[in-house]
């Protein structure tokens, strides 16, 4: 019998550099490969929901491209707790013929979101899939918190933006972890840091990502950082939200096939060394159970 190590996606959050995520599945689903599950946070759940109901990512990122759903990201919203409304979320989700819940989508998926009352991660994998990917993707200040299983639940990145740590007890030590990462580069040049809101929002942001760092490169096989580039800097956080740009978008998108296309190589020798390792495995569990087997009859 032919035994397959799992294949864990995971995927980060970043506002609109979700896009990156869609071309690194392009690439993967291309080159013939589907995760076994896919571990999400923040916006990374947005397109984790689409690709686990098996939407091509062709057909997401030609939906995100029209001028309606472009121009429907800059709808306000007078709800308690942000200022933007979740319409454009629920717009793009309901071009699709999407289960209504988590446990029914043919991808498993498991969608981290921040319980704001009691400070905790909550990682679903049942319920309805609209109120998970809502509360994962409510960045702060912009989308209103969900209520979900009474309690009040907001954007999965404030605990664990890249829930690599999630996959990997998913799919445990012999799986494969595969980590899209949107984190920009925590180094800066000393020319940048000449400005107050600059140092400031460093100094409470540089601990957190340290943080982030840390956890996927513990518990990932391959980590894709198509903004690696980037350093992590006050004056882009308006990029988060260029969900309205077509330049923006097709940068993001094309960034994605890229870093994703590079890694194939790699990603392709890991998974055929857990596939070797697992069948081994396999073997000698078979073999010791003879051996009990004989044992126990003598």
């Amino acid at each position: 019998m032919k035994h397959q190590a799992r294949f864990g996606l995971v995927l980060g959050g970043g506002g609109v550099r979700c896009l990156s995520h869609l071309g690194m599945a392009e690439e993967l689903l291309a080159a013939g490969l589907a995760p076994d599950l896919i571990a999400s946070s923040s916006t990374g759940s947005l397109i984790g929901l689409l690709l686990a109901a098996g939407i091509p990512p062709g057909r997401v990122r030609e939906a995100l491209f029209r001028r309606e759903q472009r121009l429907a990201w800059l709808k306000p919203c007078w709800q308690r707790g942000g200022l933007a409304s979740p319409a454009a979320i629920l717009r793009l989700l309901d071009r699709f013929a999407l289960p209504e819940h988590l446990e029914d989508l043919p991808i498993p998926l498991h969608i981290v979101v921040t319980d704001l009352e009691e400070g905790r991660q909550l990682v679903l994998s049942s319920g309805p899939c609209r109120e998970a990917v809502l509360a994962s993707a409510a960045l702060p200040g912009i989308y209103p918190p969900v209520m979900i299983r009474g309690h009040l639940c907001g954007d999965g990145g404030i605990i664990n933006n890249v829930p690599a740590d999630v996959c990997r007890e998913l799919v445990g030590p012999r799986g494969v972890v595969l980590t899209s990462s949107l984190e920009m580069n925590h180094v800066m040049p000393e020319a940048l840091l000449r400005h107050v809101p600059q140092v400031v929002y460093r100094s409470i942001y540089l601990p957190l990502l340290n943080q982030r760092l840390r956890n996927q490169t513990l518990h990932s096989d391959l980590v894709l950082q198509p903004f690696s580039d980037h350093p992590l800097c006050f004056s882009r956080w308006r990029e988060i939200v260029r969900f309205y740009s077509l330049g923006a978008m097709a940068d993001l998108h094309e960034r994605g096939r890229h870093h994703m296309g590079r890694a194939l190589p790699e990603l392709q020798a890991l998974l055929a060394r857990a596939a070797a390792d697992a069948e081994i495995a396999a073997e000698a569990e078979i073999e010791a159970a003879a051996r009990r087997v004989e044992e126990s009859a003598s």
